[in-house]
């Protein structure tokens, strides 16, 4: 478990930025957020996530004065016992607790900057290292230590290391997340003096600190190439990312390439990105991406994430997906994937089209085949204040010649103004699944109307026909209130502060972001969510 800061350490470096903000000309920015929820049976089939409550303040401290800028946060959560209201006395992985949780210094002087606390980083496109936030997947890590940066006309140079610090408070489960502490050190160094084309070079060492077996040594070592021209042409601009990875588990290396009895690497990543921009054919211009990938067996571990019982992934490859779509193995793939857009300014219109493909341990017994297409179009009126985006298309998962996945899907967003500050925004995804013979419904819809500088008030409409149990709820409906009370109440003392409350059913299940997926929990109760800026 991670010792905290000291309280002589944390006065210190609390009262060395609060002095050098107090300098003239210094911001500070100050922004509140807390969260009151009550959970009734969402009637999944589980009890551990039903019939609690909890109380969660997130208070964010920003400021800047000269080269200093500086953040901290501090997070509590508190669950009430068991009493008339929330029955079930709090789950065991449920704990209250109060930290700093975030606590950064940044300085800059000319080409240099230091920053020192938490941050988050990432080396080239993520194949070999990505510490990052992804809210909506309740992912936030990030490295408690020091990254320094230099930068001139022809060189970028960058050198870190941290102890990883995961957020303490699972923000989909509400459980508690144990402190990991993994060491991760690295360097990456591009050279910008070249007429067409960039190069860089990339190493990351990871040490977690929970081991597989005890008294046996586990480490990542990962080194890399990038190349990168983003302007070869007026029209053109290509990336390319070579890795390599030398990974020990349980003290040994067991496969891998080298040299006589020394492994110097077991996994290998490369991939390819070229955006071309062709301006006007007909009355509009052509968006070309093409990507390629190919992992082979290539990750990065940490330690045990205690709230999902896995371990965290400090990598994050391109997956060739869409953004929602779920991927649950990025390790071990080959795939390409082309996107085309046609835009056309009068009317503001833009047609696109994608098409993927992705292997999944080729010539293996597990040997996965991916397809996925889908297209659609982007049209805005009223100068862009009225909008509506529709896509349909269909993925497919086969192994052995059979199809085991399936979806069907289309998905409906307008925006339509009305006048005087009012907007109607409809918003609606289908998805028709098949998964191991089992065919079933899942989607939701959103109907709802905003005036401009108040807020809004939306209806959602869920539904999920996988598990058809009696004990299970299939349909789920909720209402969702978004209020400026300051705009709302005219009244100087809460301007800046934002209400947001829901209250009803939201279904669950299986939801990605980026290659983030999580098991959600449905949703069954009410949420107040109270965010104040000053």
């Amino acid at each position: 478990m991670r010792r905290p800061l000291s309280l002589a350490a944390l006065i210190g470096i609390v009262g060395a930025c609060g002095a050098a903000l107090a300098q003239d000309q210094a911001t500070v920015t100050v922004t509140n957020t807390t969260t009151a929820e009550f959970r009734i049976d969402n009637k999944n089939g589980r009890a551990e996530d039903d019939n609690f409550g909890l109380l969660l303040n997130r208070l964010n401290l920003s400021g800047t004065s000269g080269q200093i800028a500086t953040q901290l946060r501090l997070d509590t959560v508190y669950f009430p016992d068991e009493t008339l209201f929330f029955p079930n006395p709090p789950s065991p992985t449920f704990r209250d607790d109060a930290r700093l949780e975030r606590l950064t210094v940044r300085y800059s002087l000319g080409d240099w900057t230091l920053t020192a606390g938490d941050f988050y980083r990432q080396v080239g496109r993520g194949i070999a290292l990505s510490i990052r936030k992804v809210d909506e997947a309740g992912l936030d890590v990030t490295l408690r230590g020091g990254d320094l940066q230099w930068e001139s006309d022809d060189h970028r140079l960058g050198v870190f290391a941290g102890l990883t610090n995961p957020v303490n408070i699972d923000t989909i489960s509400q459980s508690f997340i144990e402190d990991t502490d993994d060491i991760v050190v690295g360097s990456d160094w591009e050279y910008l003096g070249l007429d067409i084309v960039n190069v860089g070079l990339y190493a990351v060492f990871v040490h977690p600190s929970e081991r597989l077996l005890p008294g046996q040594r586990d480490f990542t070592f990962s080194e890399g190439i990038t190349l990168s021209s983003p302007g070869l042409t007026d029209w053109l601009s290509i990336y390319a990312e070579l890795g390599a990875q030398r990974t020990q588990l349980a003290g040994a290396v067991t496969t891998g390439r080298g040299v006589g009895d020394t492994i110097l690497a077991n996994a290998f990543a490369a991939y390819m990105a070229v955006d071309m921009n062709f301006s006007e054919i007909g009355p509009g211009d052509v968006i070309l991406l093409l990507e390629a990938l190919a992992l082979d067996d290539y990750e990065v571990k940490g330690s045990r994430n205690s709230s999902l019982g896995s371990r965290f992934d400090y990598n994050f490859a391109p997956t060739l997906e869409r953004i929602d779509q779920e991927v649950f193995d990025n390790t071990d793939v080959r795939g390409a994937r082309a996107r085309l857009e046609y835009a056309i300014p009068d009317p503001e219109l833009v047609f696109f089209a994608n098409s993927m493909v992705r292997i999944n341990h080729l010539d293996e017994p597990g040997q996965v085949e991916m397809f996925h297409n889908y297209g659609g179009f982007d049209l805005g009126w009223q100068e862009g204040i009225s909008r509506v985006v529709i896509s349909a298309g269909a993925r497919r998962e086969v192994s052995d010649e059979v199809t085991f996945k399936a979806i069907n899907h289309v998905e409906v967003d307008l925006t339509q103004h009305i006048g005087a500050g009012f907007s109607l925004h409809i918003a609606s995804n289908v998805e028709d699944r098949l998964l191991d013979e089992t065919k079933f419904l899942r989607g939701s819809t959103f109907l709802g109307g905003d005036i401009q500088d108040l807020g809004g008030l939306t209806f959602e409409f869920g539904y999920d026909t996988q598990d058809p149990s009696p004990e299970v709820r299939n349909l789920f409906f909720a209402g969702i209130l978004a209020l400026d009370l300051g705009a709302l109440i005219g009244d100087e003392v809460v301007e800046g502060v934002d209400l947001r409350a829901t209250v009803g059913t939201q279904r669950g299940g299986i939801k990605c972001i980026s290659g983030v997926c999580r098991e959600f929990p449905a949703f069954a109760g009410g949420r107040l969510e109270i965010v104040g800026r000053f």
